[in-house]
């Protein structure tokens, strides 16, 4: 992380350091001042959002919104307008002297400072609906909004939990730091995207993402408040819990050095993995119990689910999709359906697979990675083996002290678990599948660069003479190809005819041309 990146991110890393601490100190700040206290922690992502609403190419944008001919001309600038009124007006401070007060002033200020709890985080989420629609203007093979369609409920109201604090956040998280913070989800990560990135097997534009985090954060507290009702605790005394059992146990187990064997650092990587899918994926606590119940889960064994009915149907497999999942959503339950005699119904599911199945699946079929790039800090695909999910598997058992045997498991019945068959070859759970090979990027279009890029910024094309990046940074293009006559070519080169390659992630890693699939 670059000396910028930690002061930029330097709340987060207060968060890493002692999440208890932080977590009191912006509790009392909030049962004392309620929703409106003052967040002068937001100020990072709040000013981070309003220099990209600046940025170039987002101007380029909006002036080319204001200018162009159509009949929707000037849509996308009010709703720029909007977003930026928000930040800005978060940002303000009230100025109320006390000889006023003593006056008579009859007005009082709402809010007790800069960044107001809850108006910031509406005026970030207002930021995120507007870079969505950014990206799906300028960007093709963007999916429908999928998380968005299903959760915004819970968006909406999830802010408004008592004891949950939601953290905005820009800084990119690794498996070990969302296995660290899953000690404590009240202080709830959520992710802050001005681009569509890559997550969970699909690319997510900037609200999906932001609402997927919402949706993962409400099921791990979901949980842990199923934990604390079963263990007669509080959530601070769950989290203390759980907290010693991932900076005692579960972090060592997956530190690597470099006098590791490479059998070693394997297994090491997939049980990061392991502990990802059972902490974050499946949300589940960490704890030896549950870890017990995971590992002993038989497909199709109840697991909770939600989907939007009208009414519950004789047989939930008519809602089935061809990936695995329910069919659900406002537009994905059918045409813009009415809410108003819908339901979003809590349900046990019975065709869940066992979570080490999950993982495999996922570790095969590009949700951690996929064919444009790889997650450098797992094994190359050929190595994700079933044997070798199975070691890691046994060796976490060992560390919590779970007895195999007791589960009626061994290292052969691991491996066939993992593959999701029994002892016969069978299939015995339903596994969600991913696109895979079938993956595409978000690509720039064509016309975005011939009718905003190279209209707008004609003489600052026609200097440039370097192989700087255009726009000075690489969130829209890399950098100038040593072939090329100028950046006209180079835009051109970036878009292929049918928009297959992506602009905004040209500068990947020096080995961008391998490929894991």
């Amino acid at each position: 992380m670059t000396s910028n990146d930690q002061n930029k991110y330097k709340f987060e890393a207060e968060i890493f350091a002692d999440p208890a601490k932080v977590y009191r100190r912006l509790k009392e700040r909030l049962d004392k001042d309620g929703p409106l206290a003052s967040m002068p922690e937001f100020e990072e992502v709040v000013q981070e959002l309003i220099q990209t609403l600046n940025h170039p190419f987002i101007q380029d944008l909006i002036n080319h919104d204001i200018t162009s001919n159509s009949a929707l001309s000037g849509a996308l600038e009010n709703q720029y307008s909007q977003v930026l009124l928000a930040l800005r007006h978060v940002a303000l401070e009230v100025e109320l002297d006390e000889k006023e007060i003593k006056a008579g002033y009859p007005h009082r200020p709402p809010t007790t400072g800069r960044y107001p709890y809850q108006p910031t985080l509406e005026a970030i989420s207002k930021a995120m609906d507007f870079f969505d629609t950014v990206e799906r203007i300028a960007h093709n093979h963007n999916n429908p909004l999928y998380h968005a369609d299903r959760y915004t409920h819970y968006e909406l109201s999830m802010k408004h939990k008592d004891g949950i604090i939601v953290i905005p956040s820009s800084r990119v998280l690794s498996l070990e730091d969302l296995i660290s913070l899953r000690a404590y989800p009240t202080l709830a990560f959520t992710g802050m995207s001005t681009k569509t990135i890559f997550a969970d097997g699909y690319y997510n534009t900037p609200k999906d993402f932001w609402v997927h985090d919402v949706n993962h954060n409400r099921r791990m507290i979901s949980f842990d408040d199923r934990y604390c009702e079963l263990h007669n605790c509080s959530r601070e005394e769950a989290y203390q819990r759980f907290a010693t059992t991932i900076k005692e146990i579960i972090l060592p187990s997956i530190k690597i050095d470099d006098n590791m064997s490479k059998q070693e650092i394997n297994k090491r990587s997939i049980m990061k993995a392991l502990y990802f899918e059972f902490l974050h994926e499946s949300a589940l606590s960490p704890d030896k119990d549950t870890l017990k119940k995971a590992f002993s889960f038989k497909a199709g064994d109840p697991s909770p689910f939600e989907i939007m009915i009208k009414n519950k149907p004789q047989n939930i497999e008519t809602l089935r999709m061809k990936n695995n999942n329910l069919r659900s959503g406002i537009f994905g339950s059918g045409q813009n359906i009415d809410s108003r005699n819908t339901r979003v119904k809590y349900f046990y599911d019975n065709v869940t697979p066992n979570f080490i199945a999950s993982l495999y699946n996922k570790l095969t079929t590009s949700f951690y990675d996929n064919k444009y790039y790889w997650a450098t800090d797992l094994p190359p695909l050929e190595e994700r083996t079933p044997e070798l999910i199975a070691d890691a598997a046994l060796t976490v058992m060992e560390l919590f002290g779970i007895d195999p045997k007791e589960l009626n498991l061994d290292r052969e019945k691991l491996m066939h678990i993992a593959r999701n068959r029994d002892e016969n070859g069978k299939t015995i759970g339903r596994i969600e599948s991913y696109p895979h090979l079938e993956l595409k990027r978000p690509a720039l279009k064509r016309e975005i660069v011939e009718d905003v890029i190279l209209s707008e910024r004609k003489k600052q094309l026609s200097a440039l003479k370097s192989k700087d990046t255009f726009f000075k940074d690489d969130t829209v293009v890399g950098k100038l190809d040593e072939n090329a006559k100028n950046w006209r070519e180079t835009l051109k080169k970036l878009t292929s005819p049918d928009d297959s390659d992506i602009a905004d992630e040209i500068t990947l890693s020096s080995d961008s041309n391998k490929k894991p699939y």
